[in-house]
């Protein structure tokens, strides 16, 4: 019997170290490490912060107010929708699958609605870097340079909090993986709950109708229009709820976001950062929204030629989405790209960029690794503290 057992632990070890190797493995290590430093970011980040007077017995905080203290201002309009449903028009700004999600998984704690919306956004985080794996092995890029990359950007604390970024990375990643390795199907149905997930969806069509010319096949060309029917069909039930049929885009108005032009957007935001008092947190404030866009920008006119034509298109329709979609600079958001940091996790090819500049120059490497997740405690701490940071 005892042979049997150790024989039967054998063949356990090495089915495990089998499975680490392959992509959905590799994929799990960094996951449970990179979700291991941010428990730990959590953790120190609301033992930091000072609570209002309901939290008076403070460090002893209970899971639902450290959870609150960090999903906090578009995470809480995503809880309210998944328990109320949408009340108001100005809801309608917020797409419907990741509030469904975590509608539907409320059965295993009502009252933890903070901690479902985390726990569904780092499971898909988990799917995304699975696919972002495989996506590299069809670009012939270094997973593990892009995950380090990726998770050491200074806004990848949005993909383990309640917000929907880890959802649409996942689904928009899975949509390019497939549509590339000929598998339009799920190509169609990842790009139509994209399209569910956010509006930005709609840039997926370009890279997967250009996939689908390379291709030359009509099921390609069917799977490249899945985001924009995933958005068609959040646009009925608009028009059922509200008899506007483009209410999600008329809601952005609340939130001060309108169409602009690129050139005249980009102009707005370097005079904001040059006319603010130097170092003062108005100034601070823009710079954190526009460095990232900035840098993005650099990179896609720098270096394309490193990725392929299809990737290119989708870094160029994403920036142009959040270019022309920039909000209008008011008392709400005084810096013309307010949340253009976090709209930029999208762009994961240009992690692969990056991650290939960390793999070739150590220096860079240990220094992006540093300031990015130095940056992230900082956010964490800033967003516990009721810091405003969308």
């Amino acid at each position: 019997m005892i042979k049997d057992i150790s024989h039967y632990a054998q063949y356990l070890r090495r089915g495990a170290q089998a499975w680490l190797k392959q992509p959905a493995g590799v994929a799990a290590i960094y996951w449970l490490a990179s979700r291991a430093a941010y428990a730990l970011l959590i953790i120190a980040g609301d033992l930091l912060t000072p609570y209002q007077s309901q939290y008076a017995n403070h460090p002893s905080a209970s899971l639902t107010a450290v959870l609150t203290s960090v999903n906090s201002w578009d995470s809480l309009w995503y809880q309210i929708i998944a328990t109320n449903g949408y009340t108001h028009t100005f809801l309608a700004g917020f797409f419907p699958l990741f509030p469904l999600l975590i509608h539907f998984f409320l059965f295993l704690d009502p009252g933890q609605v903070s901690f479902i919306a985390m726990l569904i956004s780092n499971c898909a985080l988990y799917i995304a870097l699975w696919g972002i794996i495989i996506w590299c092995e069809q670009e012939n890029y270094s997973a593990e340079w892009t995950m380090r990359a990726l998770l050491a950007y200074p806004f990848a604390f949005f993909l383990a909090i309640g917000y929907s970024e880890s959802l649409f990375l996942a689904l928009a990643v899975w949509a390019l993986v497939f549509a590339r390795s000929g598998r339009y199907t799920p190509a169609l149905a990842m790009g139509i709950l994209a399209g569910l997930s956010r509006p930005s969806a709609i840039v997926l069509v370009f890279p997967l109708a250009f996939i689908a010319w390379q291709k030359q096949s009509l099921r390609a060309w069917i799977a490249s229009i899945g985001a924009g029917i995933g958005v068609g069909i959040y646009a009925l039930y608009c028009q059922w709820k509200w008899r506007d049929l483009l209410a999600f885009m008329h809601a952005q108005s609340y939130n001060a976001h309108g169409f602009i032009m690129p050139w005249d957007a980009f102009y707005t935001a370097i005079q904001q950062v040059f006319t603010e008092p130097a170092l003062s947190y108005t100034q601070v404030r823009a710079l954190i929204d526009f460095l990232p866009l900035a840098a993005a920008i650099a990179l896609v006119i720098i270096t394309p030629q490193y990725l392929r034509i299809s990737s290119v298109i989708y870094v160029t329709a994403s920036l142009l989405f959040i270019l022309i979609l920039g909000p209008v600079p008011n008392a709400i958001f005084p810096d013309m790209y307010a949340s253009a940091g976090r709209y930029t996790i999208a762009l994961f090819p240009l992690a692969a960029l990056v991650g290939k500049a960390m793999s070739r120059r150590k220096w860079f490497g240990e220094f992006f690794m540093m300031f990015g997740w130095g940056m992230q405690a900082l956010f964490i701490v800033f967003i516990a503290r009721g810091g405003w940071l969308v």
